[in-house]
């Protein structure tokens, strides 16, 4: 089956910020293949982006990056509410992203995420 289709196939990615916290503490976000519809509403986010650099529009901006971000984000494993110190259990969607993560931890995860669903080039050889 192909990956894309395999709801629970899934590689961790974890923000370099919390690469000092120990393994078993980790912060990890669970990331899910993107399908080929997918894809082409992250072109479509991109798109969007390119437009609003033309006219500076900020808020936008970090909703069209969240938007991206929670299209990859299938999970996450250690994430502790500092003032409770609970598990923050795992909602899809921008709301409870915007509430996990900042922006800049965000522009992170959707380059990770993007980055790693291309093939390798061990990939590509295998392939010919």
């Amino acid at each position: 089956m192909q990956l894309a289709l395999s709801p629970n196939v899934t590689f961790p990615v974890v923000l370099k910020c919390d690469l000092t916290t120990t393994t078993q503490k980790r912060p990890t976000f669970k990331v899910k293949y993107l399908t080929g519809a997918e894809w082409e509403q992250v072109a479509s986010i991109d798109d969007r982006l390119s437009e609003l650099d033309k006219k500076s529009s900020g808020p936008d901006a970090m909703d069209i990056i969240y938007e991206a971000v929670a299209l990859g984000i299938a999970g996450w494993k250690n994430m502790v509410d500092p003032k409770t110190k609970k598990q923050i259990p795992f909602r899809a969607g921008v709301k409870q992203l915007k509430k996990v993560i900042g922006f800049a931890d965000a522009k992170e995860l959707i380059d990770r995420i993007l980055k790693q669903q291309k093939p390798t080039a061990s990939d590509l050889k295998n392939l010919g």
